[in-house]
């Protein structure tokens, strides 16, 4: 494809979504043409060749590029769980779209909740009283504290973590540890700094 060609085609679809559905085959089968459409409109890459969609190393690219490209890769791809486990360390937020079976796989939730994009509230009941997970979480964002069980939020190490991170992740803790003379001091110090 010539790049006067991907450039007219890029600039419609830049003034017109619709213009996605007008590109030519040989377009889709563009891996530049693809992320660079991928760039101006998140869903662009379920009109990819099929054969772009399958490929694991460029459906990480897209994904790396949007995390809604996850959506759009082929079902081969997302039923395989080393390309989900890599899909979520590319992008934390795909795990929302990964199957229930791998929302459920422990060690995708924790790949999920390293890169930081990842809720705790989305995650299954199990894993927010997972000491190693909720610790990665809260580290990420102190306000994970308040999805955390509630045993957790009555862990000392758990709640500093929180705490260092967002002070005002203090009101999730639980009452005995809102009263931590420690714990209070170190909230106190992140509204200070």
């Amino acid at each position: 494809m010539s790049k006067r060609q991907r450039d007219v085609s890029l600039y419609d679809i830049r003034n017109s979504e619709d213009a996605l559905k007008y590109a030519s085959a040989e377009c889709w089968g563009d891996e530049e043409f693809v992320l660079e459409a991928i760039e101006e409109l998140h869903d662009a890459f379920q009109y990819a060749s099929e054969e772009l969609r399958g490929d694991p190393d460029f459906a990480l690219d897209a994904i790396k590029v949007d995390s809604h490209s996850f959506k759009y890769a082929s079902a081969d791809l997302r039923e395989d769980r080393d390309f989900v486990r890599n899909a979520v360390k590319a992008a934390g937020s795909v795990f929302e779209y990964a199957s229930e079976e791998f929302q459920n796989d422990r060690e995708i939730v924790l790949e999920a909740v390293k890169v930081g994009e990842l809720a705790l509230e989305l995650v299954s009941e199990q894993f927010k009283s997972d000491r190693e997970i909720v610790s990665c979480a809260v580290m990420q964002c102190g306000e994970h504290l308040q999805d955390a069980s509630e045993e957790l939020q009555n862990d000392v190490d758990i709640v500093l973590a929180a705490v260092k991170r967002d002070g005002t992740a203090l009101q999730y803790a639980s009452e005995k540890l809102r009263g931590d003379r420690e714990i209070i001091l170190e909230a106190v110090n992140q509204f200070g700094s």
